[in-house]
């Protein structure tokens, strides 16, 4: 259990550097020199768009492979492996409406515990034609139990402030099997710096007490970013945009260089401190990376992550 939590915390930290999308030809990923080689580099030694990354966590492998559309935008993005014994492999298609925005999400994990998932599907709903925030989002999976199939349904609500940044979003579970009830809200909260990253996550739930609205301090993530920019980390100028592909809404490039952990629930506690560095190729773009994660009464965890450009 504690490999996968480490690794759900590394994707986290690492989804961000595993992905180039230009949103728009005022991006500094678009006018590098992108599309020119169309050759696959070894280790960053390549130039252009990511299109695989490689983690090793011990004797564990992780691969994720990314696809592009005509206008150098992530359109899917595959990840296969194990992590913990377990396998991790996730399938994410990204579709966008005519201005760009992203709009839906598809999404196809694999079997839990012998149960086989259909596609899931997050839709994301804009308030007017011209903004990049979306003002809510409705995200449903289908289980395919033995003789009774059922769906959950996420709903979350996002709030902003007066500057267009996410201060915090409201989800809201529910299931087929128990129609118009809410089974569990949680609440998740962004506070940022001056240069608009945020240093600080809380989610909140009503877990102790589900249906109540009630909702405990659940975990609280702290993030310190490293003093340079790595080019394909972030990828519009938008929050948002940036939020609905790797779970935070910054608009900056600085890259993670630790992230803390601190569970308020859990027994035992999960608290752990994940810690990043890279080493740049051409264009600094990142050719390796180094993740180790810490976690008291625990053995360090080293992830390698290797990165190829087309």
């Amino acid at each position: 259990m504690r490999k996968l939590l480490t690794a759900c915390a590394v994707i986290c930290l690492f989804a961000s550097c595993q992905k180039e999308i230009n949103f728009d030809d005022n991006n500094p990923a678009n006018t590098g020199t992108g599309g020119t080689g169309n050759t696959v580099g070894t280790g960053g030694t390549g130039s252009g768009l990511l299109v695989k990354a490689v983690a090793v966590t011990g004797p564990e492998t992780q691969t994720t492979i990314y696809t592009y559309d005509s206008q150098k935008r992530l359109e899917s993005m595959k990840i296969t492996g194990v992590s913990g014994g377990m396998p991790i492999d996730s399938y994410h298609k990204y579709i966008r409406d005519n201005a760009g925005r992203i709009v839906k999400v598809l999404q196809k994990v694999a079997d839990m515990m012998g149960v086989p998932s259909d596609t899931a599907v997050l839709t994301y709903h804009y308030p007017n034609a011209a903004t990049l925030n979306y003002d809510y989002s409705i995200h449903v999976m289908t289980m395919n139990l033995p003789g009774m199939p059922m769906s959950t349904i996420d709903s979350s609500v996002y709030v902003y402030n007066s500057a267009g940044r996410m201060t915090m979003y409201n989800q809201y579970m529910s299931s087929s099997l128990m129609p118009g009830t809410t089974q569990m809200t949680s609440k998740w909260e962004f506070a940022y710096d001056a240069s608009d990253r945020v240093t600080n996550m809380k989610t909140y739930t009503d877990a102790a007490n589900p249906g109540s609205g009630v909702m405990d301090l659940d975990m609280e993530w702290k993030y310190t970013y490293g003093t340079t920019s790595v080019n394909n980390l972030y990828f519009t100028s938008n929050g948002a945009q940036n939020f609905a592909m790797h779970g935070l809404p910054n608009t900056t490039n600085n890259f993670i260089s630790k992230m803390e952990s601190t569970s308020a629930t859990t027994v035992p506690p999960v608290d752990m401190v994940i810690t990043t560095s890279y080493v740049n190729g051409p264009d600094n773009k990142p050719k390796t990376a180094t993740v180790v994660s810490v976690q008291p009464g625990q053995p360090n965890q080293t992830t390698n992550y290797t990165f190829f450009y087309q």
